[in-house]
């Protein structure tokens, strides 16, 4: 597939989200946190990030995704407050996250993560003594002490303490299928966006006949989906039909030039 820029499956997806709440609500308001089912594929701690397999309950399909540890981030492991360093490798986990910057340039922080364990389950990790005190909190990097979201300092191993069990490995999957699905998933991302684009196209001519005038608020909106969504559907290399009425750009663009009065 050529495109100009190269772009995840994830952020498109999360583009398509994007689009999607555009036609729902006016220019500059705040934007509600989203949230999602999956299990935890890496925690890394020094860049502050969790990576995820998340689910997508409509398609049954699952998706790789990544979001920012920040000091709001909560972290509740069977309904008790915890750390981040506290989320383990294949722990099934619901997060909760808000979009901070603009399309494919936004971030997905994470607000919340809440971890539900089995009430015999036991820690992969190497036990700390019983007699050592409790660890010392030092702050994530980049943060600083004052920030919420610390975690304990790793405590120094003891003599007694038993090395700590390699975390069970996911399966790993055959690469052709992983293709696949990744394909599979791409042609419902783009489908997404055409019906989006549509959408936005036909709301703004409807309002523009009624009468609305170009700077309110919703045709401005909708103008924002449409320009956004009709450089994806290019990139993809999709032809579409020009917009009708034209973007003010692009009227701009197609505008007959004024002859000049004759003798001037």
């Amino acid at each position: 597939m050529k495109t100009a820029r190269t772009v995840s499956i994830w952020g498109l997806g999360l583009t398509v989200l994007a689009l999607a709440g555009g036609c729902k609500s006016e220019a500059k308001v705040p934007r509600k946190p989203g949230s999602a089912k999956g299990t935890v594929t890496e925690v890394d701690l020094v860049n502050n990030r969790f990576k995820m397999r998340l689910e997508q309950p409509k398609s049954g399909k699952e998706v790789d995704a990544e979001g920012s540890i920040v000091p709001e981030t909560e972290v509740w492991i069977n309904g008790v407050r915890k750390a981040p360093a506290d989320v383990e490798l294949n722990d099934r986990v619901r997060v909760e996250y808000v979009r901070t910057g603009d399309e494919l340039e936004q971030r997905f922080n994470v607000l919340r993560v809440e971890v539900d364990r089995p009430s015999n389950w036991k820690s992969t990790r190497a036990a700390t003594p019983a007699t050592e005190q409790a660890p010392k909190l030092v702050p994530l990097t980049g943060l600083k002490d004052s920030d919420a979201g610390l975690v304990p300092a790793t405590p120094p191993a003891a003599a007694t303490t038993q090395p700590a069990a390699a975390p069970p490995q996911p399966a790993p999957q055959n690469p052709a299928d992983r293709e696949a699905q990744a394909a599979r998933l791409t042609l419902d991302i783009y489908a997404e966006i055409r019906r989006r684009y549509a959408d936005a196209v036909k709301e703004r001519a409807e309002m523009i006949a009624a009468g609305t005038p170009a700077s309110d608020p919703k045709i401005v909106e909708r103008e924002r989906i449409i320009r956004r969504a009709r450089d994806l559907l290019i990139e993809h290399g999709d032809n579409l039909d020009p917009i009708e009425p034209p973007l003010p750009e692009d009227g701009a663009k197609t505008a007959t030039p004024t002859t000049a009065p004759a003798g001037s």
